[in-house]
């Protein structure tokens, strides 16, 4: 039986933007969904959240920031 997956909290934090693609992403999950696509299997959505935090400069060569 398959069953709808249930969606977690929302997001709590603004909008994200990948400064190599132009890519406007809602979540740091879906940032990294996009980086696996792209072919970079270690993409993690917390060093994705260090970079637009500025704690980190790239994750994997990629750039995020906040959107304002």
């Amino acid at each position: 039986m398959t069953e709808k997956r249930r969606v977690g909290r929302p997001p709590n934090h603004p909008k994200l933007i990948n400064l190599n693609t132009g890519s406007i992403h809602e979540t740091y999950a879906s940032a990294e969904r996009e980086l696996k696509e792209r072919g970079v299997p270690k993409a993690h959505r917390a060093k994705i959240m260090m970079v637009c935090q500025e704690v980190q400069t790239h994750h994997h060569g990629y750039k995020f920031k906040f959107v304002k």
